[in-house]
């Protein structure tokens, strides 16, 4: 049977607890009280996965989805994180450090993504990569300051290396630094920077 969009909001928000408290157990309310005490930044991503659900179901859009979405404005200053509603992230999102973090319209993410702060899935409005960032693959680990723009997609197991500008698309298992980012290795490095994998 299909799982239910609110039972899957439910699971994501675990996961990435989970991952954002770098359990070693399952023990969910212990995972909940060390992320809320050392990583309060946490709550952006929550307010993300339940605008993003409400949103799309008739009887909330215009009822709690407005009154969740200023909750997440605010808090998305607080902190500089900002997921846009749009976004599709998969299980296990770990934001590293807060501050100035933007993830772009219709960006399809997958499990285990790994940033630091100060990463931007960015506009380019010319060129042949023209639009948003479309796709980031899974255990993706991307280190402080990088920038990926334009309408590039970025495979499994890559890590991008920190201020690096990624302005092409990336193959699976790749190391990019650089600006422009360069590919440096091809040895699957990430498997070291993505932790407790869900």
């Amino acid at each position: 049977m299909k799982e239910s969009g609110f039972r899957k909001t439910k699971y994501l928000i675990k996961k990435d607890i989970f991952r954002m408290s770098r359990a070693s157990s399952n023990r969910f309310l212990y995972n909940v009280l060390n992320v809320y005490y050392h990583y309060p930044w946490v709550r952006s991503i929550i307010l993300y996965r339940w605008a993003s659900f409400l949103r799309t179901k008739k009887i909330t859009k215009f009822t709690i989805y407005p009154l969740i979405k200023t909750l997440k404005r605010s808090t998305d200053i607080k902190y500089g994180i900002d997921i846009h509603v749009t976004a599709q992230v998969g299980p296990g999102l770990r934001i590293a450090h807060p501050g100035g973090t933007v993830f772009s319209p219709g960006l399809v993410v997958g499990k285990n993504l790994t940033i630091a702060q100060g990463v931007i899935f960015g506009w380019v409005n010319r060129g042949p990569h023209k639009g948003t960032p479309k796709k980031v693959g899974d255990n993706v680990y991307i280190g402080p300051g990088a920038k990926i723009l334009g309408n590039v997609t970025i495979g499994d197991n890559v890590v991008i290396g920190a201020n690096t500008v990624v302005i092409k698309d990336i193959p699976s298992n790749a190391t990019v630094f650089g600006v422009p980012g360069r590919i440096v290795a091809t040895d699957n490095a990430a498997q070291e920077h993505v932790n407790y994998k869900v």
